[in-house]
């Protein structure tokens, strides 16, 4: 049966955040999901803690390739999955446990298939920033990405449908995943909001 969401993973050297990862996307209400760990040639013990967390779940997948930088790997997540929804989980981040509940919600609610929510900065170590990062309007489209980055990769969901055949660009070393927004925002895409934290970004040198 085709997931409600598929969680695509790009993990690369995660050894020290990637369980806490997985962790918060197990707690969440919403069950309906696939998970996607696309392992970039880590050369730590991500491997082995991805396929622990397979092996546990079947939810969960693991793939691995010789390392290409986040666009590919998330390339390769967003050409496995089978999801209704894609949700971008970076492997240093996390869910909140109701993150895609309300995610979803919104973005069936609104009908415009995609939908974007608060996120929270915390410390490398998690401790948190006391900042909260919150979308600039009730809908976000390509007026509000031209002025800057507004989307966190896990901080918003798109139909899988609306995002197609597009893939982010693997030659970009930085700032692939603003591209693939203004990208899809130049195709028409809208993101209804979601008045609540509904991630956590972890920022790391």
């Amino acid at each position: 049966m085709q997931p409600l969401v598929s969680v695509v993973i790009p993990a690369f050297n995660a050894q020290s955040t990637l369980a806490e990862t997985l962790r918060s996307l197990l707690s969440q209400s919403l069950t309906d999901w696939q998970a996607i760990i696309v392992d970039d040639g880590s050369t730590d013990s991500t491997t082995t803690i991805a396929s622990d967390f397979a092996w546990r779940d079947s939810r969960i997948t693991h793939r691995r390739q010789a390392n290409r930088g986040p666009a590919a790997a998330r390339n390769a997540g967003l050409d496995a999955a089978t999801g209704k929804y894609i949700h971008f989980l970076d492997a240093d981040d996390w869910l909140v446990s109701l993150g895609l509940e309300r995610l979803v919600q919104a973005a069936e609610w609104s009908g415009r298939g995609a939908a974007c929510g608060d996120w929270s900065l915390h410390a490398g170590d998690g401790r948190s920033l006391g900042v909260t990062m919150s979308p600039p309007d009730q809908v976000v489209g390509l007026e509000h990405l031209l002025r800057g980055n507004v989307l966190a990769p896990h901080s918003h969901i798109v139909r899988r449908d609306l995002i197609g055949a597009l893939r982010f660009e693997p030659s970009m070393p930085v700032a692939e995943d603003y591209q693939m927004w203004n990208t899809l925002a130049a195709n028409g895409v809208l993101w209804s909001t979601v008045d609540e934290v509904v991630a956590g970004y972890r920022i790391r040198p």
